[in-house]
């Protein structure tokens, strides 16, 4: 029996960072609905819009219509690695919508003991503005789903830069990256199975690295790469003009009229 996963000294929430946001599906754990939290002038985002998640690969066929015929999503982006892709695949769902690869990591970026979110952002520039601009297109997309693998980090980069850019508070932000800590528990064996796969794909990770720290979604790893944005750029919303989002378009098609 594998012990559970504990972390710090627990998780706080915020108003708006509820069950109801918590997607149940057999086959992923992590899938989330953004609706709901407070957005720019006042605004809501709309529920049933924009969904963060992890892999895909296990959904069942239940869990399958369910997002399609239930919550009707349009359009799946997937973060992971090509190598990730190749090795457990896009899933059941994936003939059913319009699917975007778009990987956040390649090899060379080197990572580090630490996670440091703000170099991932700034070397993935080119395509977090791609990802955005498919949320800007003509043809609106949602709902749409991002993940990655757990549905934690290149997710909670791309979730951050979208709720930021619809104008959600920073610690709401911070709280939701730090809900992955309620749905996300693994044992002994998943976490070696990460471990093995990690330095597999990215021979640059130490190995040393604590692969239980690495795992947890605590929220000064959110709370830092908002705050590095900021020394670095001189605004998060620096970082999110160089992206060339269409923000009255986002906000158009995600918060509640």
């Amino acid at each position: 029996m594998g012990w559970k996963f504990r972390f710090g000294n627990g998780t706080r929430y915020v108003s708006g960072v509820t069950d109801q946001r918590h997607v149940p599906l057999q086959g992923a754990r992590n899938f989330r609905d953004l609706g709901g939290y407070r957005a720019a002038d006042g605004q809501t985002i709309a529920w049933g819009r924009v969904y963060r998640a992890d892999r895909l690969t296990d959904l069942t066929r239940d869990d399958v219509a369910e997002l399609l015929d239930v919550r009707g999503l349009k359009t799946v982006i997937d973060l992971r690695t090509s190598a990730e892709v190749a090795r457990y695949g896009p899933g059941m769902i994936a003939p059913h919508v319009r699917r975007i690869h778009r990987s956040l990591l390649s090899p060379s970026l080197r990572l580090r003991p630490s996670l440091d979110y703000a170099d991932w952002a700034i070397a993935g520039q080119d395509v977090l503005a791609d990802i955005f601009a498919q949320m800007t297109a003509d043809d609106d997309p949602f709902p749409l789903v991002f993940h990655c693998s757990v549905g934690k980090d290149r997710t909670g980069i791309v979730a951050s830069l979208l709720l930021s850019a619809l104008g959600t508070p920073r610690q709401t932000i911070i709280d939701d990256y730090a809900l992955t800590r309620k749905y996300f528990n693994p044992n002994d064996d998943q976490i070696g199975k990460w471990r093995r796969r990690v330095l597999k794909h990215f021979p640059g990770l130490s190995q040393s690295v604590d692969s239980r720290a690495l795992l947890d979604a605590d929220p000064d790893t959110m709370r830092r790469l908002l705050d590095t944005l900021d020394a670095r750029l001189g605004a998060v919303a620096t970082f999110l003009d160089s992206l060339g989002i269409n923000r009255d378009r986002l906000r158009a098609r995600l918060l509640e009229t």
